[in-house]
């Protein structure tokens, strides 16, 4: 049965680059089936027919890249243009459904919710995605991080002011989907995870090996931002337990006093706590300002419109 709700406070991001084939279908599920909701394509400056058959779908925002910038950056892109309380992300090829959509949207408002996250079946996943992403999963939990299983499902919604105080520190490519779950985590919004189905793609993915390794890169880097003294401290506590356990077993058992070395993990283990000190001061005053800081991205034009359709 479909789910009647009004949308008009929801809008709907779909970045898009070379997806001729699926965005005209995309784009016309979302009218369809999202009343009154505000649809927002953005072309990544795709060189086929992408922007010719979004415009056939009437009533849908156009924004439109001088360059290739990449998954994030269109995502940004859209969310600074959009003009709704809350905001979805759906691709562009035809492997979201609208139906999990309006399921996702009434969770959100009914439970009050800061975000709900797709979280896609294993089944059916190529090995090479299922290893990656235990792969994403396992560093995660290694940086302290308790991350669900599907950490970069494109298909998510959640309220504007989650994200917007924080999009700067969204990356381009496609590790944006990724970093954005971690931001809400770590700042403590209540987010719940909703299973999805997903139909077969229409084209070609363009995720590569190389986003795997940029995503590695930016879990490490977020958790640095929001929690170094995580890092910092772990490293440091570590290295004191060792250098105490060895130099008091050495000056226990060999009778030559605490050895150097013992003393040198000691203080380089303590030195790690220092740093971790300060660097989590820093990084409260940077959480602090970062709100201020995504208002300048109100008034640098990301991309240019093309129009309403």
């Amino acid at each position: 049965m479909a789910i009647v709700a009004d949308y008009r406070n929801l809008s709907v991001i779909v970045p898009a680059f070379n997806e001729e084939g699926g965005v005209q279908q995309t784009l016309e599920a979302l009218k369809k089936n999202l009343p009154n909701a505000e649809i927002i394509l953005v072309d990544d400056c795709s060189t086929d027919n992408t922007p010719e058959m979004a415009k056939k779908v009437d009533g849908v925002h156009i924004l439109r890249h001088r360059f290739n910038r990449g998954y994030g950056a269109a995502l940004k892109s859209g969310m600074v243009s959009s003009n709704r309380e809350h905001i979805a992300w759906f691709d562009a090829d035809g492997e979201h459904r609208t139906e999990d959509l309006q399921a996702m949207f009434k969770l959100l408002e009914e439970r009050s919710l800061g975000a709900i996250i797709g979280r896609r079946q294993v089944k059916g996943q190529q090995k090479v995605r299922f290893y990656g992403k235990l792969v994403l999963r396992l560093w995660a939990r290694l940086l302290g991080l308790r991350l669900d299983r599907d950490l970069n499902c494109g298909l998510r919604v959640f309220h504007k002011e989650a994200i917007l105080p924080y999009l700067n520190m969204l990356p381009d490519r496609f590790s944006a989907s990724t970093t954005s779950t971690m931001i809400m985590l770590e700042k403590k919004y209540p987010i719940e995870f909703f299973d999805i189905r997903t139909n077969p793609r229409i084209g070609h993915s363009k995720v590569r090996l190389r986003h795997g390794f940029e995503t590695i890169l930016n879990i490490f880097r977020i958790s640095m931002i929001f929690a170094p003294l995580r890092i910092y401290g772990t490293l440091g506590a570590v290295l004191v337990v060792i250098g105490f356990v060895y130099g008091l077993g050495m000056a226990l058992t060999v009778d030559k006093g605490f050895p150097a070395f013992a003393l040198v993990v000691l203080m380089a283990g303590f030195f790690l706590l220092a740093i971790g000190a300060i660097a989590d001061q820093i990084s409260r005053w940077q959480l602090s300002a970062a709100g201020s800081h995504s208002l300048d991205l109100r008034r640098t034009p990301l991309a240019e419109p093309d129009g309403k359709h």
